[in-house]
């Protein structure tokens, strides 16, 4: 059966655009992985975020807050070892840098070394005695230590520059039960619930004085 001029036009139509659709899709594909697609990364962002500190600290291994990075991104990896000598040589050549000493206390504070963590942050309480965060762990070491008064002195100092911060109310807060001060420690819970209403430990502590 013949076929008319109609038919063979549409057909030849439809070629042509299949064709154009396939020469623009290629086009395209080439043009997004040349341009604006890269291939995707299967480490890990922490992997990645390791290996940039790594080579960040290998390029200048005399620089403080390198060093620092490292030796912490070492020790939540889970080595023990590297970080210590990290510590130690950036402690011979900052020995008085509350940087270095906050760090290093934090560090040996995690591995179960608490007198000399406990005496590092001492000494950088001694020269910045409203430094907040080695306040707040140094508060935490001495309530281990059944030293309430001391710990209740360094949360104070804490609140003191950053009165709105709800843990540093609840671990005055645990200090206080301990102490027997139930009347102060509600205090401290419901403030702290003030600023962070769904605070879960401190509605748990708040509760369990209630029910005493």
């Amino acid at each position: 059966m013949e076929q008319n001029n109609s038919e063979i036009s549409l057909r030849t139509a439809v070629l042509v655009l299949v064709g154009v659709i396939v020469i623009v899709s290629a086009v395209g594909i080439f043009l997004g992985n040349a341009i604006f697609w890269k291939p995707v990364d299967s480490r890990s962002f922490a992997e990645v975020r390791f290996n940039d500190i790594e080579k960040a600290y290998r390029a200048n291994p005399k620089s403080r807050n390198a060093a620092i990075a490292y030796a912490l991104s070492l020790a939540e990896k889970g080595d023990k070892k590297s970080p210590e000598k990290i510590y130690q040589d950036l402690v011979k050549q900052y020995p008085k840098d509350n940087a270095v000493l906050f760090n290093y206390a934090s560090y040996k504070e995690q591995v179960g070394d608490i007198e000399s963590a406990k005496e590092m942050y001492a000494k950088v309480l001694k020269t910045s005695p409203y430094f907040i965060q080695a306040n707040v762990h140094y508060g935490i070491l001495l309530r281990n230590d059944k030293q309430y008064e001391e710990a209740v002195q360094k949360f104070n100092n804490a609140l003191l520059i950053s009165p709105g911060a709800a843990d540093i109310l609840v671990e005055r807060a645990k200090t206080y039960i301990a102490m027997k001060n139930n009347e102060k420690a509600s205090e401290d819970l419901n403030r702290a619930l003030s600023f962070v209403p769904n605070y879960e430990e401190a509605k748990t502590l708040l509760e369990g004085l209630k029910s005493k």
